[in-house]
């Protein structure tokens, strides 16, 4: 609204009345998210690792709760984001597993699937990480990368304990 207020500087003389919401609190946040997924899938079909008030709902719900006081943040619009990455990351993680003879269940939502994979085994599977590591020399590019890679790393670990 301020956008459409500064097009137009004598707009807000017209309308003296502003509302003024608050952001959701983590807990409303959670809340929006397991609503949205009872929607998406009804009759409670659809479970998640730890359960949906569990350690790893509550981990994503939290990072979209970081995001909050900053230009453009939706409170509900971002947890309906969250759960579209959820879907994809699972969908992605279904099609590996049957491509591998696995017969994974369509209505579970993993810690993967909730929280992303743990970074310390992406970069194992990277071909940058495997050509860097293969070119000669630029021991401190290494070191640097490495250095970011396990701080990634035990920011995923520390946000499962918070």
């Amino acid at each position: 609204m301020e956008a459409f207020f500064a097009v137009n500087p004598g707009l807000p003389s017209r309308i003296p009345h502003q509302l003024q919401f608050d952001d959701y609190s983590e807990a409303e946040l959670g809340a929006i998210f397991r609503k949205c997924v009872s929607d998406q899938f009804t009759n409670g079909q659809m479970s998640m690792e730890d359960g949906p008030g569990g350690l790893y709902v509550r981990v994503a719900v939290r990072r979209v709760g970081r995001t909050r006081g900053r230009e453009g943040f939706g409170n509900a619009r971002d947890i309906s984001n969250l759960l579209a990455k959820i879907m994809q990351r699972q969908s992605r993680r279904l099609v590996l597993e049957r491509s591998q003879g696995l017969l994974p269940d369509d209505f579970t939502f993993t810690k993967e699937d909730l929280i992303g994979p743990d970074p310390s085994h992406a970069v194992v599977h990277s071909d940058a990480w495997k050509e860097l590591n293969g070119l000669i020399g630029l021991s401190e590019v290494k070191s640097a990368v490495q250095g970011l890679v396990d701080l990634i790393a035990t920011n995923y670990q520390r946000g499962k304990l918070l």
